[in-house]
Order: structure tokens, then sequence, then C-alpha cells
């Protein structure tokens, strides 16, 4: 299976042609590759996959004010980091856009969006794969990022999530600005991810 298998691929890529730049296009893509693979192997629906892959940073073209704008337009709570750091409500804007734009009613993808940049505890199987995946994509040249799909590959989800999570807490640590839902996904992480 492949994104172009999914009946709305090409409606999803023409957004993203419409909105973003290659790169971003080309990490759009990216995440949804990955994310299929990783939702293939833990068992999660492969259309939900591709959409949240596809569409995590349809809203990552929105300048500063505009964050601000459409998140009080549509009623997204908006946290001291976000006010700081605006690009934080992408993912909430773009969840907000999937469902009402693009009619996509599904809560568990709707959730994945929402926090597929801090993670949230009690996050659903498809949002800790699109909070893997989206880190993760091999477009993503970092050395955490390769640490992390070697780490899934070796030793599964949890292990590459509890790595994911330390990277993203650590980096975020050195800005200005830490949204809370980072550190607390960060701790119910490492706490074994109860449920």
């Amino acid at each position: 299976m492949t994104i172009d298998d999914h009946p709305r691929a090409a409606e999803f890529l023409a957004l993203l042609d419409s909105r973003v730049k290659p790169k971003l296009k080309r990490h759009c893509i990216g995440v949804a590759e990955t994310l299929l693979a990783i939702g293939l192997r833990e068992g999660l629906d492969p259309m939900r996959c591709i959409e949240a892959g596809l569409l995590h940073d349809s809203c990552k073209h929105l300048k500063k004010k505009e964050y601000l704008a459409e998140a009080e337009r549509r009623g997204i709570p908006i946290s001291a980091a976000a006010r700081a750091k605006p690009m934080l409500l992408h993912g909430p804007i773009a969840a907000e856009e999937a469902r009402h734009l693009h009619g996509i009613k599904n809560t568990d993808l709707y959730e994945a969006i929402y926090w597929h940049t801090t993670g949230t505890p009690g996050l659903n199987p498809l949002g800790l794969a699109l909070y893997l995946a989206d880190f993760s994509e091999p477009n993503r040249e970092y050395p955490e990022s390769a640490e992390a799909r070697a780490r899934y590959e070796a030793n599964g989800l949890a292990d590459a999530l509890a790595f994911t999570a330390a990277a993203k807490l650590a980096f975020v640590l050195t800005k200005d600005a830490v949204d809370p839902a980072t550190a607390a996904f960060h701790q119910w992480v490492m706490e074994g991810m109860p449920r």
C-alpha cells in the first residue's frame, strides 16, 4: 500500500502544493509514508495514517498573527507558550480544518493532528505513531531522527517514543517558550504510557 491508494491523496497533495514550500510538502509525504509503515506494523488504519501524515502540517504556512487570530476564531485554547511561539498552534488549527473543511470526523485522527507537535498524556495510538513519524521521517537529517528510526526498528514503539519525547523536551528547554503539554507528555511516556 502507498499514499496514492488513498482516494483523496491527490486532493490533499494539491492543498499542500497551494500552501507550503516543496521542502515542507516532501516532509508531509515522508511523514505519511513513515506513518503508514508504522501503522501497518502497529495495526492502525492505513487510510487514517495517510490522512494524518498529509494533513498534519497543512496549516504551517500561516504568519505569526494569523495563527493567533485563527486559533481565537476557532475557539482553540492558546497557552502562554503558544502566545510566545504561535507556530505551536499549527497542529490544532490543522485538526480543526481537517474536521470542518475536509469533513474528516474521526476523533483519533483529529487528536493525532492536534497534538502531533507537543504530544499530550493519553494520546491515542494514531497520535503516538504520528508524533514519532513526524520526528523520524527520513527527510529529517538530524542524528536524533535517525536514532529514533533505529530505535523503532530495533526495540519498537515505546522505546522510540521515549527517545523522541526526551529529545524534543531537551530541545524545547533551550527555548524561551515551553508548552506544558510537551513536559507532561514526556513524563507520561517515561512512566510507561499508562492506559
